[in-house]
């Protein structure tokens, strides 16, 4: 078996694994709500210096991309 295959044969389980855990799905979950919160709350005004909330929304949607 090449190496390659081998890669393939444990590394794929495993990512698949780890993708599917809740774990991960909790983090995402909080890293997006912190992004809210962040955007919106307290860092609106200091960092963007933006008071309309229609403008924080594409300001929040660079930082996802």
């Amino acid at each position: 078996m090449s190496v390659l295959a081998r890669l393939e044969t444990r590394g794929i389980p495993s990512l698949r694994a780890l993708l599917r855990s809740n774990v991960i799905k909790y983090l995402t979950l909080l890293a997006g709500v912190a992004s809210l919160g962040s955007v919106f709350g307290m860092a609106s005004d200091s960092m963007y210096g933006v008071s309309h909330k229609i403008n924080l929304i594409a300001y929040w949607h660079i930082g996802l991309a």
